[in-house]
């Protein structure tokens, strides 16, 4: 349940043909399921840009051009095609005093990806 919360996807500066996404994942799962989101994304964009029922589209490099996905996620994320900002480990905490410790880290990694 806890990768629920992990998963944070906000749309924005969506300009000629282009969408430009962000996604934060702050643990394993939540780099399963961006993987997973991410990759059926990249699909359902294909299909949409398809002009014909018979012409097949396949999530290729040139449909993700049309979708960019940047934020922080793990290899699965980045391999279907993030751009990640920050390592996925700067995040992952467990546990009340690794919360605390690393705080000040999670705020500032908060504010850059704002700005």
């Amino acid at each position: 349940m806890n990768c629920l919360y992990s998963l944070l996807i906000y749309n924005f500066a969506s300009g000629i043909n282009m969408t430009k996404i962000l996604i934060i994942a702050g643990e394993p799962s939540g780099d399963n399921l961006g993987a997973d989101l991410i990759k059926e994304m990249v699909f359902q964009n294909s299909l949409n840009h398809s002009r014909t029922g018979e012409e097949e589209h396949e999530a290729t490099a040139l449909n993700r051009a049309e979708l960019i996905f940047h934020g922080i996620g793990g290899p699965l994320m980045e391999h279907q095609g993030l751009v990640s900002l920050f390592k996925m480990k700067e995040l992952s905490v467990m546990g009340l005093t690794d919360v605390l410790y690393r705080l000040p880290k999670i705020f500032s990694i908060m504010r850059r990806i704002v700005h």
